[in-house]
């Protein structure tokens, strides 16, 4: 296979930062709909861990009073270097029967549309909250072409910055 593309298969959320994070959303009022994760560098298949921890926000977030059901799962793959274009592949799903479910969603804006001012404020917070070493170098290559074209690798190199920004 392409080098980069290595796939693990389990990954789980440190308990301490879900505690932090779910402190956080009952400060400001929120309340969870979903999660989402990421497999960066590979396809945004559910694992059966995945589905497992689906299954169990599922029945944990379920509102019967509220209907706040499907509690709905995403999973990210933003630096898959099979990808055909700079856009993340993206899988939005719930479980019934201990299948994943495919879930259709609505495109509401397009590629050209800005961020509310909300969303930058919350987007700017994150990121004053992370240390320097955490942070992502955005200038480093992502991958040495910019398009597959089938299996052919067409265009000149992309730097992460360049994929960031072909994404949204």
């Amino acid at each position: 296979g392409l080098e980069g593309t290595q796939q693990t298969d389990s990954c789980e959320m440190d308990p301490a930062s879900e505690l932090e994070a779910k402190d956080k959303m009952d400060e400001w009022g929120l309340s969870v709909v979903g999660w989402y994760h990421s497999h960066p560098t590979f396809k945004p298949n559910p694992s059966q861990k995945d589905i497992e921890n689906q299954e169990n926000y599922q029945a944990l977030f379920h509102d019967k009073e509220a209907k706040t059901a499907p509690f709905v799962a995403f999973i990210f793959s933003p630096y898959d270097i099979r990808l055909p274009s700079k856009k993340s592949a993206v899988e939005c799903w719930t479980v019934k029967g201990n299948e994943p479910m495919r879930t259709r969603t609505k495109n509401t804006g397009g590629p050209n549309q800005l961020p509310s001012e909300d969303t930058k404020q919350a987007m700017s917070e994150l990121i004053d909250n992370i240390s320097t070493n955490e942070r992502i170098q955005l200038t480093e290559l992502w991958r040495p072409f910019t398009y597959l074209n089938g299996l052919e690798p067409e265009g000149g190199p992309c730097t992460k910055l360049a994929k960031l920004r072909g994404a949204l």
